[in-house]
């Protein structure tokens, strides 16, 4: 037999072998269309659109409830640069809801329109807007000052701008006379401001201010955002708020802390389910049926598989987060009740789910291409990835979010990471709950499926 005929018929077998295992089958060519799919629909909730950034979140208060205060809420959600909640349909908040908010990190910005305010009152008795905001979230804030600045400035029709510039040009030391030449040609601009601003509803102007940030120049950028922030307190009076944890470490930037959880999270799903694994590996190999005709409870293999899984993963868990705190001081140790029992949690949903994936699968490859796609779509859901805890996502999106089990481990983390919350906390514990929930019922699942396909004679 020549060397191509041998080296077809072994193909062949090998292909014959392959298209055999249906479920692995399936799973394989399932990966990259759930994977596309999943990112394709994440990102593009994220970004608002094709080809849009992302839009941070800005809750309204809306104290004045006067007809000035409602225009400027209403320009504001026509914003290209943020996203205004609560909706106009919702339940209005109240000041105290929107300070809570930030404080517990389910929103990085939240404003106040008090009563009295007047944004083109030329007396300066208007009160001024309340900004609560997350020092750590500050590319949030250069949005969201982006798209007040747009508000304001369409909201007086072009005109409001001008006051703004006048308090700039007497602060420079120009006297009145000097000023009132400069407005001639300035009362010339105004039409061309307002038609610009007509249009500007339908169109993302927030791109050429973020770009120096971007390209890595934060220094410009960041005196940039600092000139016009400033230039708008002159039109628009805003006091700001800072409303951040005692206790976080300064050094630390809502990235890094998104980064340390959903790593540990996700590499511990991969883990677990690995060890998991070596039910089927002994299944395959003929030990496990050596194990089943001793005088053991069959339900004992099951259990001593998990407590092995478990054990390896309170290991890993302990390692990553040395190493995270070595590495980039989060704070991981600030709190060392709260971080044992979210990792001891976590371990135990995780190692559910490895276990029931291990007793569902009928081989080692279907298990691994069942375990990789189902992961990384609870990684992408869940937030490992992506921030989407304080993202304002689709009503089908938000709701498949919160029912993947990473949802909430991720919550918990960046609870106690990023919140400073701790076991008293009700964000922690209802995180807590519903973790433990999913390892119950993932645990219960493959005992079942554990009967099924391993203890039948």
């Amino acid at each position: 037999m020549n060397t191509l005929r041998c080296s077809w018929l072994l193909a062949k077998k090998d292909l014959r072998c392959y298209f055999r295992d249906r479920g692995a089958l399936a799973v394989g060519f399932l990966v990259p269309i759930a994977l596309v799919t999943v990112f394709g629909w994440v990102m593009t909730s994220m970004s608002g659109g094709p080809g849009a950034m992302p839009k941070p979140i800005l809750y309204v208060v809306d104290e004045a409830s006067s007809e000035s205060s409602h225009a400027f809420v209403d320009r504001l959600r026509k914003s290209t640069a943020l996203r205004v909640l609560p909706k106009p349909d919702a339940p209005p908040l109240t000041r105290q809801d929107a300070e809570k908010k930030v404080a517990d990190g389910d929103a990085s910005h939240a404003m106040v329109i008090p009563s009295g305010f007047d944004l083109q009152d030329r007396t300066g008795s208007s009160p001024s807007l309340i900004l609560y905001r997350d020092p750590g979230m500050a590319m949030e804030q250069q949005l969201i000052q982006i798209g007040l600045f747009q508000a304001a400035i369409a909201q007086s029709d072009g005109t409001l701008w001008w006051q703004g510039l006048k308090k700039n040009f007497l602060n420079a030391g120009l006297s009145e006379e000097d000023v009132a030449q400069v407005q001639i040609s300035v009362d010339a601009m105004n039409v061309q401001i307002k038609e610009s601003f007509a249009k500007s509803d339908n169109e993302n102007e927030s791109d050429a201010s973020t770009k120096s940030e971007t390209k890595g120049e934060p220094s410009d950028a960041s005196d940039a955002m600092g000139g016009m922030m400033g230039f708008m307190t002159n039109m628009v009076p805003l006091e700001e708020k800072t409303i951040e944890p005692p206790y976080r470490p300064q050094r630390v930037t809502y990235q890094t802390a998104q980064s340390v959880a959903g790593m540990t999270v996700m590499s511990l799903l991969f883990a677990l389910t690995g060890c998991a694994s070596i039910l089927l590996a002994e299944r395959e190999k003929g030990t496990l049926r050596r194990l089943f005709a001793m005088s053991i409870p069959r339900q004992s293999v099951l259990l001593g598989k998990l407590l092995f899984a478990a054990i390896i993963g309170i290991i890993q868990v302990s390692i990553l987060f040395v190493y995270g705190e070595l590495m980039f001081r989060v704070g991981l140790f600030r709190d060392p009740l709260t971080l044992c029992v979210l990792a001891l949690t976590w371990v135990a949903a995780a190692t559910s789910f490895g276990m029931l994936i291990a007793s569902t699968a009928r081989s080692s490859a279907q298990a691994d291409g069942l375990a990789q796609v189902v992961i990384l779509v609870m990684a992408a859901l869940g937030g490992c990835w992506f921030p989407l805890q304080t993202m304002q996502l689709p009503a089908v999106l938000d709701i498949a979010s919160k029912s993947m089990m990473t949802y909430w481990a991720m919550s918990g983390f960046q609870g106690m990471l990023w919140n400073q919350l701790d076991l008293s906390s009700s964000k922690i514990q209802i995180a807590l709950g519903w973790q433990w929930a999913w390892a119950i019922v993932l645990m219960a699942l493959a005992m079942v499926m554990f009967r099924r396909n391993y203890t039948r004679d």
